[in-house]
Order: C-alpha cells, then structure tokens, then sequence
C-alpha cells in the first residue's frame, strides 16, 4: 500500500505597510518664518514616501487656527 504524504506550500506573506498621515500647523505668527506650513508639508510628505514600510496616507494641515482663541475658529 502507497503512503501519501501531502506538502503544504510555505506561503510567504508579506509584511502590511502601515498607513502613515502628518499633522503639520503654525498656530502663531512668529513661527511661520521658520517652520512654514508648506516647509513642514513638503519635510513630512517626502519621510514617509521614503519608508518602505509606510503608506503614504496624506499630509493635514491647520494655519493659524489657535487653541486659545475663538477668534480665527471656524
């Protein structure tokens, strides 16, 4: 009598890419010279299209709404 033995292939999964965002935001007017919006959405963007194991989920961004005024909230 014939032994069958059944092999199971060895399936390689691929590791998941983690979907990665940025927050970036100026709150007052005296940071804006040095860290700009746009210079912090363009630092952020480029680090995570860069990482192989991160998927690029966007970059959000705030200027100028302030935490301690309601005067510029929407």
């Amino acid at each position: 009598m014939w032994k069958i033995t059944k092999i199971e292939p060895k399936i390689k999964t691929l590791p998941q890419r983690k979907k990665v965002a940025a927050y970036a935001r100026v709150s007052m007017e005296t940071e804006r010279p040095h860290h700009s919006l746009s210079a912090q959405v363009s630092y952020y963007s480029e680090l995570i299209q860069k990482n192989p194991e991160w998927e690029y989920a966007g970059v959000y961004a705030d200027e100028g709404i302030t935490g301690t005024s309601t005067m510029k909230r929407p």
